[in-house]
């Protein structure tokens, strides 16, 4: 357990990670963890609340970033604001229809997928741009929702 702290501290320290999706959930806790092991922290977030009451319980060094992952401006401006990082994680959730599954209308449960591909596709179209300018690598990993 020891060797696997040392060579995440070694992976991660002085590095910049970019977390979309990081004021809550998983992306919160891959912010915690990363900070943790001496990463220089960004979460971005399309909630300046949400990423106000995340920073405060993580640590004053991390930065934050508003972002529309559906706003194609957003993103390109996101991209611009942070410059130069080593990691990126997206850990957005699909908005989905609220209630029950079989109560909402098909239509929209039908439509939601191909939007929430998307946003992943421009959010991976963009950070290649800014990770091969920077001769970094991206490695994405898809899990369903």
């Amino acid at each position: 357990m020891q060797s696997e702290r040392t060579s995440e501290r070694t992976m991660f320290e002085n590095k910049k990670i970019v977390i979309v999706g990081g004021s809550s959930g998983i992306g919160y806790a891959v912010a915690k963890k990363a900070m943790n092991a001496g990463a220089q922290v960004v979460i971005a977030s399309r909630s300046n609340e949400k990423l106000n009451a995340a920073a405060k319980q993580l640590d004053e060094r991390v930065q934050t970033e508003v972002v529309d992952a559906s706003d194609d401006q957003s993103v390109a401006d996101f991209f611009r604001r942070v410059g130069h990082f080593d990691h990126l994680a997206v850990t957005i959730k699909p908005q989905l229809p609220s209630g029950r599954f079989l109560e909402n209308e098909v239509g929209a449960t039908i439509t939601e997928p191909p939007r929430v591909l998307w946003r992943l596709q421009l959010l991976r179209r963009r950070s290649h741009f800014f990770l091969q300018k920077n001769q970094r690598s991206l490695h994405v990993r898809v899990s369903p929702t």
